[in-house]
């Protein structure tokens, strides 16, 4: 990992780092800080997910038994007064 990425890492101005072992894009490694777990939980959460979309996709499985659909609601409107 770079030196600068590193010092990023460690002082929690990023989540997080993926790096690929050479050619082999199998057995990625993701680095994530504890100086912001919740930014590391975050980043941890998405490449899961996205490797998890990944292996869905090498095993030519289409229709997985179980999805997720999301829905947006309109939020809380602020009035100021």
């Amino acid at each position: 990992m770079e030196s600068e990425l590193k010092e990023k890492l460690h002082q929690g101005r990023i989540g997080g780092v993926l790096v690929n072992d050479g050619n082999r894009i199998s057995n990625p490694k993701l680095y994530v800080s504890q100086a912001d777990p919740r930014q590391a939980a975050a980043v941890t959460s998405l490449v899961s997910g996205v490797v998890d979309k990944m292996n869905l996709k090498l095993a030519e499985i289409k229709n997985p038994p179980i999805g997720l659909k999301i829905e947006e609601v309109s939020g809380r409107t602020f009035r100021w007064e």
